[in-house]
Formats: C-alpha cells, sequence, structure tokens
C-alpha cells in the first residue's frame, strides 16, 4: 500500500495535475497549457505562457513558441528563453538575464530581472539588482569533499541589500537611466498614463508610487509598523483610478482612490485581475474560508468557473474537529486517529505554522493537514493552532507581532492547547509534543527552552535560531533595524539559552538550505554540546529548505515519528505504519 510520506513526494505534495497559472480562459496544468472552454490541451511541456491579443506566447522547455488561431509555431531563439511576453507580432523574452525580441538580433539589455513593455510597444521598462556589495556565503556539500563549495549572495539582517535600478529601453538598445532611491521594488510595470514603479523603504514604513516619466510621488503611503503587501496592488484601472488597500478600525478594505469600497469585517487577501474597471479578488469574512469578488459600481460575490483537478485521490481521509478556542477566538484544527475511541487518552502534538506566512487553519484539504492526520494516526492528538500574526484576520492581528516575533505566537499556542484539552478531555497534557518546520521550527524550540511545564518533546526542522544571521527584508519588517533595535534581536538568540534545555530535542536540518542556512542548526547543536545538553541532529545531504516534498520525505518523517514515539509514548516499534 502506498504510505502518505510516498505520496507527498511522488505528488510534489499533491500539486501534480493542480491547474495553476489561471487566466480567463487558459491554466496550466500537468506541464500542458489548456483552454478552459472548451477544456483542452493547448500545448504540452509548458513552463510558463502570457497573452496578447490573439497570441499566445509559451516557454516550452526553453524553446519559444506561439498559438495564434489555434497554429502552434516554434520560434528560433539564441538560447533556452524564460519570461515570454508577446506585443502585437513581436515577443520579448529572456535569454539568462539578457532581454532579446523577435526579429531584433541583438539583445536590447543585459542583466535584467524583469520587464514591462510600453502599451505602445515601441519601448520597455527594465529592473535589474546589483548584488556586487550584497555578502556571500557559502553552502559546502559533505558528502562530496572534493566539490568546491557553492557562492550565495545573501542578504541578511543589518547587512547591504542588493541596489535596484530601472530604464526605459527601445527597440533600437537606447538606454535612459531612471532614478531609484527606495530600497525594495514591489511592483513595476507601464500603463496609459506612463512607467511606474511602487517601492519601500527599508524599514518597510513607507510605500511609494513613483510616475517614472516625471520622478513624481503620486501616492504614498505610511504605517508606523509596517506597511503591508498585498498581492496584485497597488495598480491602476483602465481609466487610471488607484487600487490599493486601506487599513482602518480592523478591517483591510478595497480601496480606490483612497476610498473604501469593501464593508467592515471583510478582509481583503489578494486582487487577482483589473479588467478595464472590473476589480476581481479574494477576501475573508471567517478567516477559514476565502470567497471570490468582483467591484465595478458596487460589490458582489462571484463564482468563478470549477477547473477540474487531476490531483491524485490522497491515502488519508482528514478527520478533524473545528474548534474556536477562548476570547481570542483561535482558529484551531484538532486531528484524531480514525481508529480512536472516546475516553481513551492520547498523546498531544502541536503541528502549527504559527508565522505572519503561512495560515493553516483552513477549510481545504491540504498536504498540511493531511500531515497532521497521519500524525494522527499512529496514536496521537494532533493540534493545529493559527495564533497571532496570522494571515486572514485583519491589520491589527498581523501587527501584533510587530517588534516580538515569537512571544505572542507561542503564547497562542500555550492559550490554544490548553482550551480545546477543556473541550476534549481525552488530550492527555502530561504527554504534549511539539513539531514544526522553518518558522515552526523556531517555534518549536522556544516551546521547550522556555515553557517546558506545557511541551515535553519538540522536532524542529531548519529553525532559524540566530535572528541576525536570516534574511533582510522579512526579519526587519518585524524586528526593525538590529542597530536601532538590538535588544529584540538578542532575546531570540537561541544558542545562548541551551543550558536551560531540559526535554528531548530532535533537530533536522538540509545541507542544501539557501533560505535557512544550515549554520542555525550547526550553532545550536554546538552550544547544546558545551552546555552539556543531550539532543539529537539528523543533517540531510542535498535536501534543500522545502524538505517535505523532496526525496527524503519519508525518511524525515519517520524519524520524527520514531522520535515522538520514544518519548511521548515510550515505545519504538520494529516496523512504523507509512499508510
Amino acid at each position: 500500500m502506498t504510505s502518505l510520506p510516498e505520496q507527498i513526494f511522488r505528488t510534489s505534495r499533491f500539486t501534480i495535475g493542480a491547474p495553476h497559472d489561471i487566466t480567463d480562459n487558459l491554466f496550466l496544468r500537468s506541464g500542458s497549457l489548456w483552454s478552459r472552454d472548451p477544456e483542452r490541451v493547448l500545448l504540452h511541456n509548458v513552463n510558463e505562457y502570457a497573452v496578447d491579443a490573439d497570441m499566445i506566447a509559451c516557454a516550452v522547455n526553453g524553446e519559444l513558441h506561439t498559438i495564434t488561431n489555434g497554429t502552434t509555431a516554434r520560434i528560433p531563439t539564441p538560447g533556452p528563453i524564460s519570461h515570454p511576453r508577446p506585443h502585437g507580432t513581436r515577443i520579448a523574452y529572456l535569454v539568462d538575464s539578457a532581454l532579446h525580441v523577435t526579429g531584433i538580433d541583438a539583445p536590447l539589455a543585459t542583466d535584467v530581472d524583469d520587464y514591462w513593455w510600453s502599451p505602445a510597444g515601441t519601448h520597455f521598462l527594465v529592473a535589474s539588482s546589483d548584488e556586487s556589495q550584497v555578502d556571500t556565503w557559502q553552502l559546502t556539500d559533505p558528502t562530496e569533499p572534493a566539490r568546491p563549495p557553492e557562492a550565495i549572495r545573501y542578504a541578511a539582517v543589518g547587512r547591504p541589500n542588493p541596489v535596484i535600478s530601472l530604464a526605459i529601453v527601445d527597440l533600437a538598445g537606447a538606454r535612459v537611466d531612471i532614478p531609484f532611491d527606495l530600497e525594495y521594488l514591489i511592483t513595476a510595470g507601464w500603463d496609459a498614463r506612463g512607467p511606474y514603479a511602487v517601492g519601500q523603504t527599508r524599514d518597510q514604513r513607507t510605500q511609494q508610487w513613483i510616475a517614472l516619466d516625471t520622478g513624481t510621488v503620486e501616492h504614498e503611503w505610511h504605517d508606523s509598523r509596517w506597511v503591508q503587501r498585498t498581492p496584485g496592488i497597488p495598480a491602476r484601472t483602465a481609466s487610471g483610478k488607484l487600487v490599493a488597500h486601506l487599513d482602518r478600525d480592523g478591517t483591510r478594505h478595497l480601496a480606490i482612490n483612497d476610498i473604501p469600497v469593501t464593508p467592515e469585517g471583510l478582509q481583503l487577501r489578494e486582487v487577482r485581475r483589473i479588467d478595464g474597471e472590473r476589480i476581481v479578488f479574494t477576501a475573508s469574512v471567517e478567516p477559514t474560508e476565502t470567497r471570490c469578488y468582483a467591484y465595478e459600481t458596487d460589490l458582489h460575490e462571484i463564482a468563478e468557473p470549477p477547473i477540474r483537478s487531476d490531483v491524485e485521490e490522497p491515502v488519508l481521509t482528514v478527520n478533524r474537529i473545528r474548534l474556536v478556542l477562548g476570547p481570542r477566538a483561535l482558529r484551531a484544527d484538532l486531528f484524531l486517529p480514525s481508529w480512536h475511541k472516546r475516553g481513551s487518552p492520547l498523546p498531544v502534538l502541536i503541528d502549527s505554522y504559527g508565522g505572519a506566512a503561512k495560515q493553516r487553519v483552513i477549510d481545504e484539504v491540504n498536504w498540511d493537514n493531511l500531515l497532521s492526520q497521519w500524525f494522527a494516526e499512529h496514536g496521537f492528538a494532533v493540534l493545529t493552532i493559527d495564533g497571532a500574526g496570522t494571515p486572514g484576520r485583519g491589520p491589527d492581528w498581523e501587527r501584533e507581532v510587530h517588534a516580538d516575533s515569537f512571544a505572542p505566537v507561542l503564547d497562542d499556542q500555550v492559550q490554544g492547547l490548553q482550551l480545546a484539552a477543556r473541550e476534549n478531555p481525552d488530550l492527555d497534557l502530561t504527554r504534549v509534543g511539539i513539531r514544526g518546520w522553518s518558522f515552526g521550527a523556531t517555534i518549536a524550540q522556544l516551546a521547550v527552552l522556555r515553557r517546558p511545564d506545557v511541551f515535553h518533546v519538540a522536532v524542529a526542522g531548519a529553525g532559524v535560531t540566530d535572528q541576525r544571521s536570516y534574511n533582510a527584508e522579512w526579519r526587519e519588517r518585524f524586528l526593525g533595524h538590529p542597530d536601532e533595535h538590538p535588544e529584540r534581536y538578542d532575546a531570540y538568540y537561541l544558542p545562548g539559552e541551551a543550558p536551560s534545555l531540559t526535554r528531548p530535542l530532535l533537530l533536522m536540518h538540509g545541507l542544501s538550505d539557501s533560505n535557512v542556512f544550515p549554520l542555525h542548526t550547526m550553532r545550536m547543536s554546538a552550544a547544546l554540546l558545551a552546555a552539556g545538553k543531550p539532543h539529537e541532529v539528523i543533517l540531510l545531504p542535498g535536501i534543500g529548505h522545502r524538505a517535505i516534498g523532496s526525496s527524503a520525505t519519508e525518511g524525515i518523517l519517520l524519524a520524527q515519528l520514531d522520535f515522538l514515539r520514544r518519548h511521548l509514548l515510550g515505545d519504538a516499534r520494529d516496523e512504523l505504519v507509512g499508510g
């Protein structure tokens, strides 16, 4: 029988066969470009595509293909391409980072990160980034000592970021550089009113919309903590109306020309597209549910036509109880074994993410909650809690983690656990484990370091243990610059807390992880050894940050299960059930 871990690997976390990159009448599924009406395959082996009028331009295993009036053609290019974008009879594309246009022999620009056609099809806005001042970090594979280390530019907290530059380039290759002094480029483009860019300052408390042809700041947003980035906006309608979000009285509104057009309590999530004056977006009233809406002259919920999914049927059925806990109305899912009988105590496994980047408690069945069910089937009551900072509950909830990304999250996990146990007495609070990856791994380590009265064992994969050694843009958004707020970083230097460990801890890390470098687990383990604190470490050669879904998936999960069983169930069975 196929096990769930094996299925997660084989289906690439249940993404193979799922529709994605959806436009009005096209989408990608299983490597093919499909039309929606009628549903049929237009072209196989498509990596990405773009549409202009009657032409579809596709990158097909590095080759440029077009579809026009149902006819497919391959266009010769000087090398493997990406980012194909048609305009009229021409197609622009990148070869490595050089901008090419069909019918023109030489590249128009080099070192291009992204580009946008002018409406007339005569010029481009191009964006580039200079990483020469960014620190170089090394990733080494200890299983291949003869192989040179991989050098990676990594913009860490407090250190230099890439320098963004913008330019206007015409079809003859003539270039006009445009000043851009902001730290981060959020979006850019070229519409009927001209080329524009939206950027943020390094502290992310100021965001500006800049008209690049005049250098005028046409709009500016401020927030004392950070200006949230909402996918799809800022943008303009065909008539030039500014579409953005407006945070007011606990609600993230859709706003047009600074006027909110959505009601209180409807939390904007993303703008999917703007068709003329019609804005299609998603939003939530209940944070576990996301619905689609349209606004033109009024607001109404819409049902987008369903697209068939060919994702493989999971080998497990999710058996969960939705909980709303305490005065904070914490959303949580409790996963119980399918064989569990009421009145039989179960050890508890907290299986949350908890960070600002990801919501776990949602109505959709996905690989995350299937995995929670898998642990439940092996003898645990698995509890997933979305606490402070998680998406979907509005701007005030998101900003509860300003200046402290961790303590409010851990507090909500503790509170949610205790409240869930009151409602479900089969949860045995004398046997509580916690597992997590990435941000969840940082929380898992903090749980056994700071709350050993609650948590009795932890599994932590690829967790950040030194906040100064993580990505500047993401960590500084919440903790600020380390020169201004060193105490916020010192408070969560986990190796410094190694002497306080009294609970079993399993650390895991992929040695090819270029997001959270292996240094975090290595430093934590070294500190624990120096303090005489037993712990377990599993290092994963050739595995990056997304370890679940890699070839090591089954081994990683079985190792976690064995560790949790030993310390919460008191056994280590000869054969672990994989189903």
